[in-house]
């Protein structure tokens, strides 16, 4: 898999008794995922900790089985799983109704990374050009930017932000987009959920990961922080991987 660095933080934030948020790091596949729980009665905690572990699940099994595998089918099939689950255990308990989750997630493979991901959770590249945003938000703002009916800016603080388009578990599901990108040694790979990018603009995440780059576990509890001190709405959650030089 090479030689990565690597940080990662979740933090309820300021407001919420609970954490829904989830993450999970495989460093022996090269697998990194944050999801976001929604549904009330910690249903959310189970949702994203359901969708995480079954979509690790399945990617690691595929993955030992052929070394050949067609990346983009496996996180496919291993997202679509995830999304069944949901709707399976939802159903099954009643106090799980509606249930549902986020997901991005960032499979490093050779010279590439692999990005899959579901809702509003956001994946960007950070790199001496600038941040370049991986994913596209499956949210209603994200749809009246692109038609333009409203501009960036007014998206940032639009009533409706964080009405979600499609989740795992959710009647609304049209599957992941899924692309990939290539990555340079001293390229950052981040990964969050919402509670980070409603509070943090593009350039003040990308400031503050410049800032302490040196440590990714210093950078990804400083970009909590900073979160939590602008009001820590919503859970907090964030993953760096840097693509370290092979010497």
């Amino acid at each position: 898999m090479g030689t990565m660095s690597i940080g990662f933080c979740t933090h309820p934030g300021r407001v919420r008794a609970n954490n829904e948020d989830y993450l999970l790091v495989d460093e022996e596949i090269g697998l990194v995922l944050v999801a976001d729980g929604v549904g009330g009665h910690q249903a959310g905690e189970v949702a994203s900790q359901l969708a995480a572990q079954t979509i690790h699940t399945l990617i690691k099994q595929r993955l030992l089985e052929d070394q050949e595998a067609d990346i983009t089918a496996v996180i496919q099939e291993a997202i679509d799983q995830a999304h069944d689950e949901i709707q399976k255990i939802a159903t099954l308990q009643p106090d799980h109704n509606g249930m549902g989750s986020t997901v991005v997630l960032g499979l490093c493979h050779q010279e590439q990374i692999f990005i899959g991901h579901v809702g509003d959770s956001r994946a960007y590249l950070i790199h001496r050009r600038g941040i370049e945003p991986l994913t596209a938000d499956h949210s209603l703002v994200a749809t009246l930017v692109k038609t333009g009916d409203i501009s960036q800016k007014e998206a940032r603080d639009h009533s409706l932000r964080h009405v979600i388009t499609q989740c795992l578990g959710c009647e609304k599901y049209f599957g992941p987009e899924i692309s990939q990108v290539n990555w340079q040694p001293g390229d950052i790979l981040l990964l969050c959920s919402d509670g980070l990018t409603d509070l943090l603009t593009d350039h003040c995440i990308k400031k503050a990961v410049q800032k302490s780059r040196g440590d990714l576990q210093i950078c990804a509890d400083n970009l909590v922080d900073i979160a939590n001190q602008k009001g820590g709405f919503d859970n907090i959650s964030v993953i760096l991987l840097e693509k370290t030089h092979p010497y």
